[in-house]
């Protein structure tokens, strides 16, 4: 510890020039409490904005905590990024007269969104794009300038054009000459610009990709391969049966997604208050809690065949209803206990009986969950159709309409492979036969 306390002391009134992709980085916080009426997306409050300098900036500021003193050398536009920028660069004392003004050129900017302190997106301003040679010999001629008076200067590369091949040429002959340190924090597709530099810095996934040695971690399927005891077994996908189950369950998962923007398009087709377009839903609710035990009793009767074509078709009809009559209040009701009532049936009972005979005796409790695996990964791909058909379309009824009927005729499809699974009398065979393992 005292050796690393004793290096960072000498830190203290060192001249250190620092030369990259000069960034400003702005945080926007907010808190996030509902969804906009115009499209599934949500709404941030912001509370609070902050900046701070970003990429090569980034690497003066560190070092200047350090009481070394920094100048920052890059390229800058004209415009009020640039302006903000040399701001919170002057605060933390670092010289910016090595800020070069490029008319081709925007400051670069990365706007990062915070909802709860989770970060929901990113906007990045920046011109992309090497500098022309003007540019690069003005970099040049100000860096000799002031060499004399520097101890060593860092290259921050993030390869969106201050530095280019001829001008770390340049720059590495001349700190030679002058017997300076120049160190570079690389970016891998500029490998060549840094030949005799005194140091490069790589990560470790950047000392790979520039050695050619690129790491490839083993993918699950490959980990699942190799296991000695896997947690799922990708023979049992030579199955018929399980193969039929799984992608019905994506197919109840993408109508399940569907369904959370039902309120939306009810206060838009409508013209109903938000409170109102939940409670439209309850019946809903009530229809899959009251449809759980009926499709129990349907699969005990007349098998698992039947309750999945049935339930696949209610959910059909009810797509299909919500998508063609979106602004009348008794078809979104009748189509709303439609999906609930199809919704129970699937991912009730049915599928479960199905992987539950259909598996190994040592599989069975790992295949169930494989049907709220694929409910998941269905979730996660319905949600992302209707966001974006929806958005297409600007967020209007019409969108939501064009969504749904998109979900309506993929359970379309997927009832027709629903009549591939097995009769009553052959899965009675197979229920028997598991039952004697």
């Amino acid at each position: 510890m005292n050796k690393l306390l004793n290096i960072v002391d000498k830190f203290k009134n060192k001249k250190i020039l620092v030369l990259g992709d000069v960034m400003l980085d702005k945080y926007v916080w907010g808190e996030v409490s509902r969804i906009s009426p115009e499209a599934p997306v949500q709404i941030v409050n912001v509370v609070k904005e902050n900046y701070a300098p970003g990429g090569a900036s980034n690497v003066a500021s560190n070092i200047a905590e350090l009481n070394a003193k920094v100048c920052i050398v890059g390229i800058v536009g004209n415009d009020s990024t640039k302006d903000k920028l040399i701001n919170e660069l002057e605060k933390r004392n670092i010289d910016v007269s090595g800020l070069i003004e490029d008319e081709n050129k925007r400051t670069i900017r990365k706007v990062r969104v915070f909802g709860r302190n989770q970060q929901l997106l990113r906007f990045d301003y920046e011109k992309k794009g090497y500098v022309d040679a003007k540019t690069e010999n003005n970099i040049f001629d100000f860096v000799s300038k002031i060499l004399d008076e520097i101890d060593a200067i860092i290259i921050s590369d993030y390869a969106k054009g201050t530095i280019t091949k001829n001008l770390m040429e340049k720059l590495i002959v001349l700190c030679k000459e002058k017997n300076k340190i120049i160190v570079v924090d690389p970016k891998p597709k500029h490998k060549e610009f840094y030949k005799n530099a005194t140091l490069i810095t790589p990560n470790h996934k950047e000392a790979h990709e520039m050695t050619g040695f690129a790491e490839e971690e083993p993918s699950d399927m490959d980990i699942e391969k190799i296991a000695e005891d896997p947690m799922l077994r990708l023979s049992m996908f030579q199955n018929r049966q399980i193969v039929l189950a799984s992608m019905i369950a994506i197919g109840a998962g993408i109508v399940e997604a569907a369904f959370i923007s039902f309120p939306t398009l009810a206060s838009l087709a409508m013209g109903v208050s938000w409170e109102t377009a939940a409670f439209m839903l309850v019946p809903l609710s009530v229809a899959i809690a009251v449809g759980s035990p009926l499709a129990g009793r349907l699969l005990d009767r007349s098998g698992s065949r039947a309750v999945v074509v049935a339930s696949s078709l209610a959910m059909v009809v009810g797509m299909a209803g919500i998508a063609t009559w979106p602004g009348s209040r008794p078809a979104f009701y009748f189509c709303t206990v439609s999906i609930g009532l199809g919704l129970a049936g699937i991912m009730g009972s049915a599928l479960n009986y199905i992987l539950m005979h259909e598996t190994e005796v040592e599989e069975r409790t790992a295949s169930q969950g494989l049907i709220t695996l694929f409910i998941s990964v269905g979730q996660l791909f319905g949600a992302a159709l209707v966001g974006s058909v929806v958005a297409s379309m600007a967020g209007a009824v019409a969108g939501y309409s064009a969504a749904f009927f998109g979900v309506a005729a993929m359970m379309a499809g997927l009832t027709l492979l629903a009549f591939r699974l097995k009769g009553r009398v052959a899965e009675k065979e197979t229920v028997m036969r598991s039952l004697k393992e």
